[in-house]
């Protein structure tokens, strides 16, 4: 009996820094649970009061193939609080990756607009050519909410370009 207890206390012993490892850090569990509510998206100040390193910690958990899917889903579309050339990166390689399955890309192209505005016209613009219907809605989608005299200039040729959009374009244009 004394034999076992010592072998467990020492197994305990090996394994407890390898589990205290595991955990994630403080900051990292606040940015989550931001990201765990159900009723509100966490804004950009609550991201930054949780942990000032917040857009490091998203970029994690959208990288991280072992984070919830909630999580991952939340964190991308919070990176469209952050325009830094990090969060390009990661937005793009997504919107390139055809792998990543629609949902994800249509959350990315809405954050890559949120955070890039003018500058993400041309990529979202690239999209209404998508075969995807859900790609190009989210294209219309993002182009109305950046919502710039380019923005609209682009859902215009849109219009000319892909009839089928009509409806989804004007009802963009009047937000």
């Amino acid at each position: 009996m004394m034999t076992m207890n010592r072998a467990l206390l020492a197994l305990t012993a090996c394994l407890l820094p390898t589990l205290a490892a595991a955990q994630p850090a403080p900051e990292h569990q606040k940015v989550l649970a931001l990201l765990s509510a159900i009723d509100t998206p966490a804004t950009k100040a609550q991201l930054l009061r949780a942990s000032p390193q917040a857009e490091s910690i998203l970029l994690s958990v959208v990288t991280d193939g072992q984070a919830a899917p909630w999580h991952r889903d939340r964190a991308l579309s919070a990176l469209g609080m952050f325009p830094s050339p990090q969060v390009q990166v990661v937005l793009l390689g997504l919107l390139r990756n055809e792998q990543a399955g629609e949902l994800r890309r249509s959350r990315a192209l809405l954050a890559y607009g949120a955070a890039f505005s003018d500058a993400a016209i041309p990529k979202a613009a690239s999209f209404l050519a998508e075969s995807s219907p859900v790609l190009r809605a989210t294209a219309v989608q993002a182009l109305g909410r950046i919502a710039t005299p380019k923005a609209r200039a682009a859902l215009m040729r849109a219009i000319k370009t892909h009839p089928e959009l009509r409806q989804s374009v004007e009802r963009a244009l009047k937000r």
